[in-house]
């Protein structure tokens, strides 16, 4: 949702790469690969690529709270005169986080359930 082509496109590669890999494959290749070069111990392999892989998912969740809000009502917000980050702040997250919630507590589920691997 950034204006800048480079966030765009370094977010769009990231999302890819980790939501097409499995979970398995990813924690394989930072314990085996990336671990060793960087010197992380298990642990650190496992909360790493455990991050990597629901960041992704959480930030999609995100996206799509953020663009289920009208637009009507950010341009309420714009002509009130609010800025970009007061109308985040005061008008489409709060509405936002009822979306939000429900897909969000899913995915807190299953980062309990993938601990396991």
């Amino acid at each position: 949702m950034s204006a800048s082509t480079t966030a765009r496109i370094l977010s769009r590669c990231y999302l890819e790469v980790i939501r097409n890999t499995p979970l398995l494959v990813q924690l394989f290749f930072i314990y085996f690969v990336l671990a060793p070069v960087v010197g992380l111990s298990g642990f650190a392999a496992a909360v790493l690529s455990l991050s990597l892989f629901e960041g992704a998912y959480v930030s999609e969740i995100l996206r799509a709270g953020i663009l289920s809000i009208p637009a009507a009502q950010w341009e309420a917000a714009y002509s009130m005169g609010l800025n970009n980050r007061q109308t985040y702040r005061l008008i489409v997250i709060p509405q936002a986080i009822r979306t939000i919630l429900p897909p969000l507590t899913s995915q807190a589920v299953s980062l309990v359930k993938d601990s396991a691997l």
